[in-house]
This record gives C-alpha cells, structure tokens and sequence, in this order.
C-alpha cells in the first residue's frame, strides 16, 4: 500500500477542522493522497459514491444526519470503502456503535497530529482491504464448490452413459483441489478420492467414518445440520476443522449434495475445501479490531476514574494538613490517602493495557535490567522452582520506559511459577537475545497478526508448568481473565498493553502439561517518546492569577484550595469557551491549567483561542495520559509542561511551582513556528 495512490474525502460540517484535517493529510511524509471534501452527511454519501474513496474522515457531528446515520447509509451501497470517525467529543458507547456498524477506526480530533492521522487511515485501509480479500476469497471458493457439485451430479447420473462419461468423472474428481467422497447417513465412506486419502493418512484411515475427522468441538453442530438438511432434502454447507493424518487439524468448508433419490441413503456426495488461511487472517483481523476497542474503553474509563481520584486524593491530603497527627480523623485519611494510590496504581494498568501508560523513555540494556528485576522477583519463586538465566550481553539497546519493561519481567515470571505450583518442582528459564525480522523469516505474534520486519531485542520466559489449552490461549491477555480465581487483575493484559505501546509483539507456544513459553519483541533501537520535562518540585510561594480550566467541578475545587494556598488567585472556568473568555476578559492571568479532554472543545482547540489574544501565557496540560500522548496531542504548541493526574494538593502546587518557574526561565514561544 506504500506506493498506492489514495483518495479520502472528508465528512465535516466545520470548514476549519476540514482544512486542518486536509493540511494534516498532505503534511503526512511517505505517501501519496488526494482529499476531497463533503460539508453534509448527504453531501458525503454523494460524492462517496461517485468518488469511490479508499478511505473517508468522518465527523460524528453533523448537521443533517449523525455519522452512525452516514455509516448505514453508506453499507451496501458502491460507496463502501474504510471508515474511519472522528469526533472532538470522546464517547465509549458512540465508540462501539460505530464499530459495529463497521467503522474501522475511531478517534479523538484533538488526536489526529500528521503522523498519527497517516497511520489511522493506512490501519482502516489495510483491514478494509483483508476482509474484502476474505470475503472475495470465500465467494470463489463457495462459486467452486457449487460448480464441483453441479458437474458431479451431472456426471453422476450419466455415468451409464458411456465409457467416456466414467473416464471424465474419475478425471474431475481426482484432479480438483477439494476433498471429495460420499458417505450413507451413518457416516460411513463409500467412496473418497486421492485427495481425501492423503489427506487423513492412506487408504485405511480413509475408511473410517468422515465424522471421526471432526474436531470434537464441531461435530454436533455439522451432525445437527446434516441431519436437518436430510430431513427437508436441501443442500448442506458448514464449517467444521478436519484432522489431518499428522494430527494437525484444519478449517474446511463442507458442502454435500443430498441423494437424487431419498431412497438411496447411500449416495450423499460431500465436498470440503481448505479455508484455513482465510479463517486465520479473519480472526486476526477480528483480534486486531477487539483490542482496538477494549483499548479505547479502558483509556476511556482510566481517565474518568483519574479524575474521580483527583477530588479524593486532593481534598483528603488537604484534610490531613490541616490538622495536627493525633486527631481521630488523622489515621482515617491515611487510609483514604493509601487506598487511593492504590487505585491509582490500578488507572496505570488500565492505561498501560489501553497504550497510554505515563511513561519516561530513555535507552535501555535489556540483559543488566533483567538481572535487576529476577533479584526482585525472587522472594516470589517458590524455592522447589528453579530461575535459569541464558542473556547475551551484547544486545543493542532500545527506548522505553525502565518501570513498564520491569512490569512485563515480573509479571511473565510470576506468572511462570504460578503456572509451575507451590507443590512442584520446575523450571523458569529466561533468556534475552536480538532477532531480524524479514520477507524470509517472517513472524506473527499470539494473534496471528504479521509481525513488521525489523530487528528486535527479545525477552523469552519459558516454565514447565501446567500449560495453557489452545481454547483460552486466545483470551490470557483480556482484562481480568483467569482459570484461576476471581479478581485475578491486568497482569497479562497489562504486558499486552505495555508491548503494544512499544511497537512491540508477543508470541506464546504451550503444550498442556508440559509448559509455556512467552517471547516479547521490542524494536531495537525504536523511541517512541520524548524525555520527560524535569523541574524544580519544591514547593515555593506562589505569586499571580492562574486560570483552571477542566470540565469536572472536583478538579477545579482541588486546584482551587492547592493554588490560593500556595499563594496563587484563582479563575476556575468549566467549559473551554468560559476559558477562553475569562482569558480574554482578565489580563492579570499569569498561567493556564487546562484539561486535555472536555466536551464541545478539545484542550487544542481551547489553547489555539487563547495563544491568537495571548501568546504570552504559559499552559499547563493537566492529564490522565501519559507525557508522550500529551505532547502528541498539543503538536505544534509550546507547553509550559504537564501534570499527570491523579494527584494530591501539594504535588499540584508543587508541580505548578516548579513548571512556571523553569517555563519562565527559559524563552520559549506559545506556539512554534
């Protein structure tokens, strides 16, 4: 797709968020695109038919009819191409809809710099393109089948013909791709081809009956159709997985063709083509497409519950300063204090598993950092379980964040002795190494989706537990999925999340009884973020007007009673278009506080009004997300710097403190050029 040509139209009410949009597109490096422009969910379904888009730009909000509208309008029609909706105002429930109703992607404005636009278009055309392969693929194979059939029962019944006839029958039949034989309604073969015959291991295995081949998990299903097809004399078609005579088993579409005469129970004809790839590359994409949304809801829910913690942390540790240690209340709210940084800790898990973990990057030595991290774990290893390290000290290195790369360490390696037991003697080996990725040594990860080729530095964690069945290997890594016991958490969703961040994959093989073995792959030599803005944390006395901006009243009471008693005045406004008036009404504001997400404006949108009347003000982002996904936001401006939430009175005050003061230290302009 690199060299492709692209068209894209975009749907938008908004001529200026089409003209950023458009200009986003073309500032996009690496590829070749031509936009074109709709103002109206009507206008778009128009020209999307008579332009014949490979992707469009979709806004949610429109004025004659909303996108999920557009979307169904657009299903079924010559117009179906990649869907990908954009909205300023974030929604989970909207989120889904639109997935189900077959939009690819789903995104924030504020979050479509250049590169992160490219590369949603690019992920919607590619998966619109392998279901389209997928579904043209099934298509000729159910068209080849139902020619087979037609020309055999053609066949069949002139076989007493001629000699000829016979001939060409037995030609027909040993030379097409399918398997093909014919079976009483017991199951039993009373004829089969080569295909077939090689297919389960030789002429004896062939003699069974066609339903000891179905995998264990289809056979009543594929009984239950055949049966009802029997009954009323039509055609049977089904999917069902086939042992093959190495004991691998494999996706089949089986076809069979009732007998021309009830009466002869003998003569049902059977067909299956091998659809394997296609079944493959179909649940990869259904993969690809759930981790997409579960990582959207848990960013969703991670920063309304950051903003939720925010009220309780801030007022609690002001509660606690206020009075002296022997007051009753005093133990209380170190209760409230410690079991919010424990919810904290589980929002940091929600955003890691969603790809927006709070991270600071920097170069990375795989093999010292896993010796340090096995010294901590070890106290966990039950003494019957033996740890083996195998690392190469000469790999390259790569940027991460240290924190989330010992996250992944540890929770692949207790997961290994929790796999092994208590009561068990076993192993744990864990090895590191470096691996190229290419078109002759191509790779996928535990979702069968291709892994880019690359090279990357390999972290391998190998038990010799209780394995994992091939029926829950698929779902180890969802949120709060155990075999265990309830509540088991995100140790294994958050390592997804956390590699996914990263670029990175993994790949799990497991034989039940025998063990596990994790291998994750980061990419060598890869950053993916900046440096985290260092600043004075001191709290020192505060001085000027700070304007706070965010959507939810708990965070402006927080930032209200940190800031006055820091010696700050406060504006607190709860919509950006407040924001922006107070901004423009009080000259005596010295520093804004501003939210990343709120509705009907975006952070970006609120600082692009302020910096066109007041480019001299300073901006803190206040956020949930990490650095990195914050300084993606804002491309283009100038941050004074940004807090993470949640956070208590003191870290704000000491944060704002330390930023203003670094910020004014150092020339900077409010938006670059």
């Amino acid at each position: 797709m690199g060299s492709d040509s692209l068209k894209i139209l975009i749907i938008d009410d908004d001529a200026q968020d089409r003209t950023v949009l458009k200009q986003s597109l073309y500032a996009a490096a690496g590829w070749d695109v031509t936009v074109h422009e709709a103002a109206s969910g009507s206008e778009g379904v128009e020209r999307c038919a008579a332009l014949l888009p490979d992707c469009i730009l979709l806004n949610y909000r429109l004025p004659d009819r909303n996108g999920l509208e557009v979307v169904r309008a657009l299903n079924g029609t010559r117009g179906e191409c990649a869907i990908v909706m954009l909205t300023a105002i974030g929604n989970e429930r909207v989120a889904v809809e639109a997935m189900k109703a077959g939009v690819l992607d789903y995104a924030s404005k504020d979050s479509a710099t250049p590169e992160a636009l490219q590369q949603m278009v690019r992920g919607a055309i590619q998966k619109f393109r392998m279901q389209g392969k997928i579904d043209e693929q099934r298509a000729v194979l159910e068209q080849r089948n139902r020619d087979l059939e037609e020309a055999i029962h053609r066949e069949t019944v002139a076989r007493g013909e001629a000699e000829s006839s016979k001939v060409e029958y037995r030609v027909l039949v040993e030379t097409v791709p399918q398997l093909i034989w014919r079976s009483n309604q017991n199951g039993e073969i009373t004829f089969s081809n080569e295909r077939w015959r090689s297919f389960v291991g030789g002429p004896k295995a062939a003699a069974d009956t066609w339903m000891e081949r179905v995998h264990p998990e289809d056979r009543e299903t594929i009984w239950e159709r055949w049966t009802a097809a029997a009954k009323t004399g039509v055609a049977l078609e089904v999917e069902g997985r086939f042992l093959r005579g190495d004991g691998q088993y494999r996706w089949h579409l089986i076809s069979a063709i009732p007998p021309a005469d009830p009466a002869q129970a003998a003569t049902w004809l059977f067909t299956a083509t091998d659809v394997t790839e296609q079944k493959d590359a179909q649940q990869a994409l259904l993969q690809k497409q759930k981790l997409d949304s579960i990582g959207l809801l848990a960013g969703g829910v991670a920063h309304d519950f950051n903003n939720l913690l925010v009220g309780i942390m801030g007022s609690a540790s002001f509660a606690r300063d206020t009075m002296p240690e022997t007051h009753p209340a005093y133990p209380l709210l170190e209760n409230v204090m410690e079991a919010s940084e424990r919810a904290a800790h589980l929002t940091r898990q929600l955003l890691a598993y969603a790809g927006n973990g709070q991270l600071t990057p920097e170069p990375i030595e795989l093999s010292p950092l896993i010796v340090r991290t096995v010294d901590l774990v070890a106290a966990f290893v039950p003494k019957t379980v033996q740890l083996q390290l195998d690392l190469d000290a000469r790999l390259p290195s790569f940027t991460s964040d240290p924190g989330q790369v010992e996250q992944v360490a540890m929770n692949l390696v207790i997961n290994a002795a929790e796999a092994i037991g208590h009561d068990r003697h076993g192993l744990i080996g864990i090895r590191t190494a470096v691996e190229e990725v290419t078109a002759q040594k191509p790779l996928t990860d535990v979702w069968g989706l291709k892994i880019p080729n690359g090279r990357y530095v390999v972290l391998e964690v190998r038990d010799t537990g209780c394995g994992i069945p091939e029926k829950t290997r698929a779902r180890i890594f969802d949120p709060f999925f155990t075999t265990k016991f309830t509540g088991r958490g995100l140790g294994l969703a958050a390592v997804q999340g956390i590699v996914r961040s990263n670029r990175g994959a993994i790949q799990v093989s497991s034989i039940p009884d025998k063990g596990t073995t994790f291998r994750v792959l980061f990419p060598a030599g890869a950053a993916f973020a900046s440096k985290r803005a260092t600043a004075a944390a001191a709290i020192a006395s505060g001085g000027g007007t700070v304007l706070v901006i965010d959507d939810e009243r708990i965070v402006r009471d927080v930032a209200d009673i940190a800031l006055r008693k820091a010696g700050y005045r406060v504006l607190a406004a709860e919509t950006g278009a407040r924001g922006i008036e107070l901004a423009g009404r009080h000259p005596e504001i010295s520093a804004v506080l501003l939210d990343m997400n709120m509705p009907e404006m975006t952070g970006p949108e609120v600082l692009s009004r302020i910096v066109e009347s007041r480019g001299d003000l300073p901006v803190i982002v206040c956020s949930g997300f990490s650095e990195a996904e914050v300084r993606r936001t804002f491309a283009g401006f100038t941050l004074a710097g940004v807090i993470e939430k949640p956070f208590t009175a003191q870290k704000l005050a000491a944060g704002v403190n330390g930023l203003l003061s670094a910020y004014r230290g150092a020339p900077a302009s409010p938006r670059e050029q």
